[in-house]
């Protein structure tokens, strides 16, 4: 089983997205339990899907309900990269804002604070139930995750934004986004130069360009 999770940079928590690894939805039910208002799917990969990314955005869009653009930080995941999920998002108005590879740890708010914390939580919690001689279930591991999540405190949800706090408009995560692009360019252009030994003086210039 896997669970997405989001949040927005004005602190909401959004439902939860659980995935089954399941052949049909009456499996899913089985499996999942009573989650809520939570959303659900299943798919018969434990993988994200370009599929599961699409039921994903217009979730996303349907609990975004108004007119206004939304922009989703990613990772180069290949579901998030598929052309018919780039046009969906077109579509929605939602823009894909992608996290230079290597760098999801810096840049992706969930997994700079509240991962962490939302895991240690849930095991926690579903490690108490194997201790209390409770049989443990993916229902109850559910549970387990949707009580840490709703407890998730705004103050972990704050600083996972923390790279982002000098950005008042959502729209500057294109210019953040496109400046570490650059730095990447930059970089694999400075090494490409070295190998046909090009003048000490333009490599300089380079060099300080990216760092």
């Amino acid at each position: 089983m896997t669970v997405l999770a989001s949040i927005t940079a004005s602190g909401t928590k959004l439902p939860l997205l659980f995935i089954v690894e399941v052949s049909t939805e009456r499996c899913e039910n089985t499996q999942i339990g009573d989650i809520s208002y939570h959303w659900e799917t299943h798919t018969s990969s434990e993988w994200m899907t370009s599929e599961l990314f699409s039921y994903y955005l217009m979730k996303l869009r349907e609990f975004n309900n108004d007119d206004d653009p939304l922009y989703l930080i990613v990772d180069f995941y290949v579901a998030h990269l598929t052309l018919p999920n780039r046009d969906l998002a077109i579509n929605l108005k939602i823009e894909l804002l992608f996290i230079p590879p290597g760098h999801t740890d810096l840049f992706q708010p969930l997994d700079r604070s509240a991962f962490e914390i939302l895991k240690g939580q849930a095991r926690r919690l579903f490690c108490m139930r194997g201790s209390n001689l409770i049989r443990r279930t993916k229902s109850n591991a559910c549970t387990d995750v949707i009580y840490a999540w709703e407890r998730l405190s705004s103050q972990s949800i704050e600083n996972a934004w923390d790279i982002y706090k000098h950005e008042q408009k959502s729209s500057n995560f294109i210019v953040v986004t496109l400046a570490f692009y650059l730095f990447y360019f930059l970089s694999l252009l400075v090494s490409f130069l070295v190998l046909l030994n090009f003048p000490p003086f333009f490599f300089f210039i380079l060099n300080s360009l990216c760092f």
